[in-house]
């Protein structure tokens, strides 16, 4: 019966809202959260190094993930118990007017291609005159910090008041650096896979660099999975290179290079074809 408890994720989610059993207790910022060993330990071989090893943390039944963002944390708890992780809300908009898909960009970028073969001596025009490509981030009032966390009990106490709202790209860049920190692999997979898949949706240049910045300063150079992705970004929406902001961000990382090399080698592939 117990195995049979601790495979099923419902199961896991009813235990962590309870509150029953629990051994271990991680905290982040103000946020304990009241945790199952055998199910945390289980996942995770940090923590489970950091409970059976000669360490305070095996001593005081306490974890603290102090240099962690604490939303991220609380998905990353949410991951552990329920087997997936999905932020109720990240920032939103009044309206969509000022927000581009990264196809649109795409497509405003073939479109101005046109025109200039067409126009030869015309100039360019607005997207490429340092205009923004999308609205500026949203106001305030337009913004909702609630980032949710459905298995949360009473033994999960959190509070977002204090912290900033995030968009959902720069959340998966940082459960994706969890994941890679705690040893949590299933979730770094899954931090990815929302990453690709939320690249669809709409954004603007800010919160599209902002993601970006994130996936390069919290991964080491041979873990490609979220810098691919990256780059796959800005092959789709060259026109991202237009922005000062995201230039910067080009300058300032690895991007900079990585693109560098995929422009060399896709260079080379098509000259090869050619002979």
């Amino acid at each position: 019966m117990p195995v049979l408890l601790l495979g099923n994720t419902a199961c896991r989610g009813s235990l962590l809202d309870s509150g029953k059993y629990t051994d271990l207790t991680i905290i982040c910022g103000r946020d304990r959260y009241a945790v199952h060993k055998a199910i945390v330990c289980t996942q995770s071989r940090f923590f489970a190094a950091a409970c059976d090893g000669p360490f305070t943390e095996a001593q005081t039944g306490e974890i603290k993930l102090d240099d962690d963002h604490p939303i991220a944390v609380k998905m990353m708890i949410n991951y552990l118990y329920c087997g997936t992780y999905e932020p109720a809300t990240t920032f939103t908009l009044d309206d969509n007017s000022g927000v581009s898909t990264i196809e649109q960009l795409s497509s405003m970028l073939e479109s101005e291609i046109e025109y200039l073969g067409a126009n030869p001596n015309k100039k360019r025009r607005g997207m490429f005159k340092g205009e923004p490509l999308v609205s500026t981030p949203p106001t305030a009032q337009s913004q909702q910090q609630d980032l949710g966390f459905p298995c949360s009990g009473p033994n999960a106490s959190s509070s977002n008041s204090h912290q900033p709202p995030m968009s959902k790209l720069v959340l998966h860049a940082k459960v994706y650096a969890l994941g890679e920190k705690y040893e949590i692999k299933d979730m770094k997979d899954l931090a990815l896979q929302k990453f690709k898949q939320d690249t669809k949706g709409g954004h603007t240049v800010g919160s599209l660099t902002e993601a970006a910045r994130e996936a390069y300063s919290s991964t080491i150079d041979e873990d490609r999975g979220m810098r691919d992705a990256v780059v796959n970004i800005v092959l789709m929406a060259p026109c991202l290179l237009e922005e000062e902001m995201f230039r910067d961000l080009v300058r300032e990382t690895e991007l900079g290079l990585d693109l560098a090399l995929h422009f060399t080698r896709d260079k080379r592939g098509r000259k090869r074809k050619r002979n």
